[in-house]
């Protein structure tokens, strides 16, 4: 799913919540979401500066779509929702 391409978010990062290990995949304009490597979520993307405007495609939220803004710092990605949520993940490839 996905095609590769060079981008600042392609990879796998990785969080530690309450319930587990969450893991964020990128590839390409696509995005793949496990928690405990159970599938949550699937979607699309495009970025515009610090804003990501996504489409959920698969899961419970299918169809919803939004904007969240992201950054990163060293090998730290963090996503913060349009809600006041956020998450912070580590790289892992």
């Amino acid at each position: 799913w996905g095609q590769p391409a060079a981008g600042p978010l392609e990879g796998v990062w990785a969080a530690q919540t309450q319930s587990g290990v969450f893991v964020f995949i990128v590839r390409g304009s696509r995005y793949r979401c496990t928690l405990n490597d159970t599938p949550v979520e699937e979607g699309t993307f495009t970025l515009n500066g610090s804003r990501m405007h996504y489409t959920v495609t698969q899961g419970q939220n299918a169809g919803q779509q939004g904007v969240n803004t992201w950054q990163i710092q060293g090998n730290v990605l963090i996503i913060m929702a349009s809600n006041g949520g956020g998450m912070q993940f580590v790289r892992r490839q």
